[in-house]
């Protein structure tokens, strides 16, 4: 008799489903820490509660909204096109953020600084370091 959880290769999609969210579980991780270090080094401490909190209001916002569109892309456009537009804004966000970290952070190793930037971690001695030999 066919089992249908094991339709994929032999490997339920039970399995596969934890694999999935265990690596979405690795991924959050990893974003909330360079998030939390961009914002240490970038922000001033009075400023970071509340620049936390509006990043966190507006990843919950984008969820949510999220979630409401993609039952409605799905269904007009169907699974492949929703992805495609879901996935499309991704690199220009990356370009464009890279940039702007690459300017705020020439100004600190510069020494020119920036005023809402945090002293707490100094980074303008890095321009300095080397490697020590083996």
């Amino acid at each position: 008799m066919r089992n249908p959880a094991r339709d994929h290769g032999g490997h339920s999609w039970i399995s596969v489903a934890v694999v999935l969210v265990a690596a979405w579980g690795v991924r959050m991780a990893v974003a909330d820490v360079a998030t939390s270090s961009l914002l240490f080094r970038l922000l001033a401490a009075p400023l970071l509660p509340r620049v936390t909190g509006a990043i966190e209001s507006a990843k919950l916002a984008l969820e949510g909204l999220g979630a409401f569109l993609a039952p409605v892309l799905v269904t007009t456009i169907g699974v492949r096109g929703t992805l495609i537009a879901a996935a499309l804004p991704l690199p220009i966000v990356v370009v464009s953020g890279w940039k702007m970290l690459r300017r705020w952070t020439r100004r600190q190793v510069t020494g020119r600084g920036c005023s809402t930037c945090s002293t707490a971690y100094p980074v303008s001695n890095r321009s300095t370091w080397r490697p020590s030999s083996p």
